[in-house]
Order: structure tokens, then sequence, then C-alpha cells
């Protein structure tokens, strides 16, 4: 049913806000997100997408290592042009010249320890924060006790000064001469607790460590030799954030938040991170998922709730064999690294964004990807998930075969209502233009539609349900447009409002577009990300709430004491629980997660906010012939459509009911209207007629968004009522719905 037109007779009697209404306000940014320091080793099960083995892999915020195969260790150095490694291969340990016997090594491992046993030697590999400390364990000697040397073969793309033994570190520096891995200052230490320290010698490729004989003659066996190896200071532009995505749980009782950090350790090799967060942040965070190979550049990573107890994972990347895309579908409480049910999308499949479900019965997903045909023609294809089942790819196109499509993009699904897709796609000659599906909960995809026309889009996003959607998408040099559309099943686009979102054009530094997310609980809420890349007092993130008509009924950004530092990637959720029957369930706002560049470094941290809606509500007030006030399912949010106000109660139901809206309060005793003992407590402006239901009679509105209306409405019923007195009518209390 569409809501009756209250909105017109609003804006002949009320005032509209003309200012947006903040919801930071002001405050500084909350503390980072306290993202663990260090990642354990880990693995993972082979890359679905057929690209390899993942292998045995740890990580710091500077700095990763892998170590099947050998230790190699990874400086991040975001910038960089790649990645470029410094491996150590142990090649003997001699004791006056003599060699001990060194077995092939056989690996173990903890989260926090690699050891390899060469028999009586054991050469190990400690995860810290700072880098990794390596140790000898040598456990037997022989009788004559010279000089120990330990010899191990440094393979690099970074070059150091050869030099003779000598109590000090040895840098490695990259191409442009800056010191980026340092093999700290070594100590012997024997089992009595004795210590020395241990000169070390470089040859170009040969790194020794030199243990004295005067030490060694008197040393307690197991001796232990531990120098650290870590990126040095000018290398710790660690955390270059490329991407961020963030889902919240609906689930009662395990409510959750998840975020994902794609983080740059070079500018070919991007990391992919998920993180799972208590909905208070009381506690630290789990990782969940974690792909830090040198292997795999990761280009795109979005996370969606699939069901009540499952999250799905879409991580798009460049590997050896080409352009993949690969979905992890996890537990929602899962405490295990990279576990789960992992499927591989034909190869080709890249960009994806994944639209997940809600509810208990809602086990499926809808990833979307962009695969090149030809050098200037792509196509969009829709790959439906059902449980853990992958379905074949289809086609999003139901015309005009020769389109150029690309950045796709997907809702979330209420059900049984299935999804909508949005793309940017030139067809023949025309401009690009945002076209549109519905896919239904089947993954059937319905006929394609024109969103927005010649407006030269990429960076699609999209979200929305109940037949509504918000687009939003980056128009060259770098601004976000949206466009608000109605597309209900088989039907055209309507097109409700186009605009800039949320800066003018030709803003200085580049707008980034987030993402969406939608209010499914009122049905006609969205919010959007936003953020600027600038140096100065114009870089920022921008959290946008839009009403119905796609309208910002409130915004607000985040910016760097003294404006100063630069902000990049940002997404946003929804943070509200799924409505149930006949239970007023309040909207709890959105989550948004952004991050920001630290003062003088290359160094992004990850915040999250919680934006809460504002303190819309419902009081009944006043006394008259009947005790029953207009009740609404939902606080009144500005901007919502199909607003519901229910009254009069009773059996049985009154044929005839009028819902009474007016700008302000009245008392009028009603006795002369032969109405003894009501009340008309509504100075009202509109008499809209009621819907009778079951046991109560209601009628919808619309509560306008453009402009915006923000204040105090008055509601009353009247009704039929035969018998009850002279005028066969009367009257409930009254209700203020206070807008917000």
């Amino acid at each position: 049913m569409h809501a009756l037109p209250l909105a017109a007779s609003l804006c002949l009697s009320l005032a509209f806000a003309t200012a947006q209404e903040a919801f930071v306000g002001g405050v500084p940014p909350p503390a980072p997100l306290q993202l663990p320091d260090v990642v354990p080793i880990h693995s993972g099960p082979d890359h679905a997408d057929g690209s390899g083995p993942y292998g045995q892999w740890a990580a710091g915020s500077m700095w990763k290592a892998s170590f099947h195969g050998g230790m190699s260790f990874y400086p991040c150095l975001p910038e960089a042009a790649t990645t470029v490694g410094w491996q150590w291969r142990t090649l003997s340990v001699t004791v006056g010249g003599q060699a001990l016997d060194l077995q092939a090594p056989r690996m173990t491992t903890t989260e926090r320890r690699c050891v390899y046993d060469h028999g009586t030697v054991a050469e190990a590999y400690d995860v810290l924060a700072e880098g990794l400390e390596q140790t000898f364990r040598i456990t037997e000697l022989p009788g004559s006790r010279g000089e120990l040397v330990v010899t191990g073969q440094v393979t690099t793309g970074f070059s150091a000064q050869p030099r003779p033994a000598a109590l000090a570190p040895i840098e490695f520096l990259d191409g442009n001469g800056i010191a980026v891995v340092r093999y700290g200052v070594a100590t012997a230490i024997d089992a009595d607790g004795r210590r020395c320290d241990v000169p070390t010698s470089f040859d170009g490729e040969l790194l020794r460590l030199h243990v004295p004989a005067a030490f060694l003659r008197n040393a307690t066996l197991p001796l232990l030799i531990d120098p650290l190896l870590a990126p040095t200071l000018l290398s710790a532009n660690g955390l270059g954030v490329h991407g961020l995505s963030v889902a919240c749980s609906t689930q009662a009782g395990q409510r959750s938040v998840f975020v994902t950090v794609i983080r740059s350790a070079s500018s070919t090799d991007r990391d992919a991170y998920a993180f799972r967060f208590p909905d208070d942040f009381s506690s630290p965070p789990v990782q969940t998922f974690l792909d830090v190979s040198t292997a795999s550049d990761v280009l795109r990573m979005d996370v969606a709730e699939v069901g009540d107890n499952r999250f799905g994972l879409a991580l798009s990347r460049n590997t050896p064999i080409g352009r993949t895309t690969v979905v992890l579908l996890q537990s929602s409480t899962t405490t295990t690294v990279n576990s789960g049910t992992m499927l591989g999308l034909p190869l080709g499949h890249y960009d994806a964004d994944i639209g997940g479900s809600r509810g208990a019965s809602a086990q499926r997903a809808l990833v979307v990807t962009t695969v090149d045909v030809s050098p200037s023609s792509r196509r969009v294809y829709g790959h439906l998930i059902d449980g853990t089942v992958l379905g074949a790819p289809f086609s999003l196109h139901s015309f005009a075969s020769s389109a150029d499509s690309h950045s796709p993009a997907v809702t979330d699904s209420g059900g049984s209502e299935g999804w909508c897709v949005a793309w940017a796609s030139a067809y023949g000659a025309a401009t690009d233009d945002i076209r549109t599906a519905r896919v239904s909960s089947s993954g059937v995809p319905g006929t394609t539609r024109v969103a927005a026309s010649s407006v030269s889009p990429s960076v699609v996003r999209i979200g929305g349900g109940n037949d509504r959607y918000l687009a939003t998408w980056v128009v060259a040099p770098g601004d976000v447009r949206a466009v608000r559309y109605d597309l209900p099943p088989g039907a055209n686009v309507t097109v409700l409002s186009t605009s800039w979102l949320p800066f003018p054009p030709a803003t200085a530094g580049f707008q980034y577009n987030g993402n969406v997310a939608h209010d499914f609980v009122t049905q006609s809420h969205w919010a959007t990300a936003t953020s600027v890349l600038a140096f100065g007092p114009l870089s920022s993130a921008t959290l946008s709430r839009h009403g119905t008509s796609g309208a910002i009924l409130d915004s607000d950004s985040v910016t760097s004491p003294g404006g100063i530092g630069s902000y990049m990637p940002s997404a946003v959720a929804f943070r509200g629980r799924v409505i149930k029957p006949n239970q007023q369930v309040d909207s709890e706002g959105f989550g948004f997660v952004y991050c920001r560049k630290r003062d003088g470094y290359n160094i992004w941290d990850v915040f999250y906010s919680n934006y809460q809606n504002p303190a819309a509500a419902t009081a009944s007030y006043g006394v008259s012939c009947s005790n029953d006030p207009p009740t609404t399912m939902l606080p009144p949010y500005a901007g919502s459509a199909d607003y519901v106000v229910q009254g009069v109660t009773g059996t049985p139901l009154s044929p005839l009911a009028i819902a009474l809206f007016g700008a302000s309060p009245t008392d009028l005793d009603l006795t002369g209207s032969g109405m003894p003992g009501c009340r008309l407590l509504v100075n009202y402006f509109v008499a809209l007629p009621g819907t009778p239901m079951t046991s109560l009679s209601q009628v919808t509105i619309d509560l306008p968004d453009a402009p915006v209306f923000l204040g105090s409405l008055f509601a009353q019923w009247a009704w039929l009522a035969p018998g009850a007195n002279p005028a066969q009518m009367q009257t409930g209390r009254a209700a203020e719905l206070i807008v917000r």
C-alpha cells in the first residue's frame, strides 16, 4: 500500500530544518582499532582458484615472513614497485674449523615459533611485533672448542656492504640507498646464563656469526645464539591501507562487527585481513581470515552476513595464473583463522562484490564479478551460492551483447525478494550509464534497466531493499554521485533523485566511494561512506544518512587534528536487528569504519565509529472518551516512507476511522458537538481515512526528507461508534510524533 500524501500538507504548515543535523558534533576521532600487532604463523587450504598452495606465513605491522621452503623475510614498503624478500639458508656450523653434522631440516610450527631441526642444531624463529628473533640452539660440540661460526647464505634484492666481523648490525638497503632490513647484533648465552656479544661478518652473499673461542671453552651446553631480524625504522611505512569493508551481525546474543582490511606490502602485493570484534568492542578481535602471501595481490575484498550464523568473504586478486576470485564461507563464531568452506570462481572473474541474506533460514548469497572478453569489452556476471554450493555464472545483460560493462555491486537480500545489482556500462556509442537488474532468490536475473544515463561512472556501489535502491559511483576527476530509484519486479526504473554526494564537484583531492548501507528495519534509509584524500583541512572521512528520496538527512566528517594527515578507504554497515512481527524494534544506526594516515608517516590507523540514529520517539498525551492513543511500530525518523500509524483497538472494529494530523496540540471539549466526555487534542490540518485491520485501524504516511522536516507532528484517531453518543463518534488520546 502506498503512503498517503501527508508530505504536501506538512509543507504548508510546519517549519523545515535549514541545517543538517550533525552526529559527531566536532568530537575528535576515537582511538584507532586495536588490531593485533602480530599475525601468528598460520596456513590455509590450497587456493580454491587453482593458484597454488598457501604455505606457512606470519606478519607484523611492518613486515611479513614465510617459512615453507626456508625462512623468507619481507619488509612492508607500500610505495615500492614490488615486494622484495630477504632469505636465509643455514649452510654450516663449524667449531675450530670442524663442521658439525647438520641433518636435513625438519620444520615444526606453533603460533609464535617456527623451528628447523638440523639434529644437534635447532634453528628457530620467534614471531615478535618488531620482527623475527632468529636463534640457534646447539646441544653438542666437539672436544676441541675453537671459534664457533654459523654460516648462512643470504639471498635478497637488497644490498649491504661487505665487512669483516664486527659488533654492529648489518643494514640492507633498497635501490634508493635507504636501509630497509636490519640484521641485529647477536648474543650467545649458555645454560648457566653466561653471555657474550657475537660479532657478525658479511661478504656480499654469506653472513657469518662468530662466537669467540674463549667464551666457548667454558660454555655449558646447550648454547643459544639469538640475532634479531627486523625492518628498520626508515622502512616502517607499514600499514598502507588499500581497502576496507564492514558488516554487522544481526543474530541475537551473538552481535559482532566484521572488519576487513587490505594492507599494502608493496604497490603490487596487497594482503587481506579479516577481524571479528564484539559489538561493544570490549575485547580484542579474533583474526578469522588472512592472506599475506606474496603470490597474490588482493584487489578487492567484501564481507556480508549470510544467514544467522555465517559470514561470506569475497576476495579478488592477481595471482600467477591470472585474475581470480574466491569466496570463503565462515561461521560467525569461528576462532580458527582461515576456517570454513572456500569456493573458487572461474578463472578471469574479478572485482567481486558479495550480497548476503538475513534470517535463520537464509543461507544464500550472490557474488557479482567482471570478466574481460576483449581489450575493449567486459561483462558482468552473477554467481549464486546456495548453502555451500556454487552455481554456474550467469550474465546480467538482457540486451546489447556489445556492451562494455564493469564495476558491479550487489545489495544484501531480505530473503524471498532476492538481490539488486548495479554496474557501469556503455552500449555502442552511448556514454557510460548505470545499469541495474533484479536477481531472484533462486538466481534468475531480471531485465536490465537504466538507473542513470550518460554519467561516465566507475566504482559503483549499491544498497537497498523493498524495491527501493540507492546507488553511488565515482565520476572523473574523483567526485561521488548518487541516484535513488525504485525498481519493482518486472517494472521500469523510477528515478527519485540524483545528486552529488556529499561534496560539490571539483573538490580538491580525490574523493573515495566507500559503500552504501541499507536500513532494513525502516526500509527507507541509507548511509553512504565517502572520504577525500588530500593534505590539510580538506582531507576527511564522511558518513551521510539518507531518507526515502535519497536526500541527505544528516552528515558529518572526521578530520585529523590540525588538518594534518589524510583519509582514504571507508565503509559503512547497518547495525539493526531483524524486525519481528508485533514487536517494536528500534533501528540502531550504522557502523562506520575508516582509516587515517599518521602525521609524517605512511602508516594508516583504522578507526570505527558507531552512528546512533537520532532520538526520534512518540509520546501519548491528553484524555478523551477512549484511552486508545495512536501507536507506531518504529520511531518517527525523517525520511521514513510508508510510516504506519495505528489505533482504534477493540471488537467489533469500527467500519470508519479517521487519523487527524496537526502541527500543534489543542484541547477542545466536544460535548457541544454531541460527544460528551470526548475531546479534540490535535489542531489538525489533514484527516486521513484509516484502513481496518484485524483488531485495529492504520494509516500509512511519508515523513518528508526533501526538504527535511524535523519537529513534532501530532496525531489523534476519531471513529464511528454507533450508540456511543448523539454524534455516534468517539475520539481517543493523542500522540506527539517527535520526528528526528
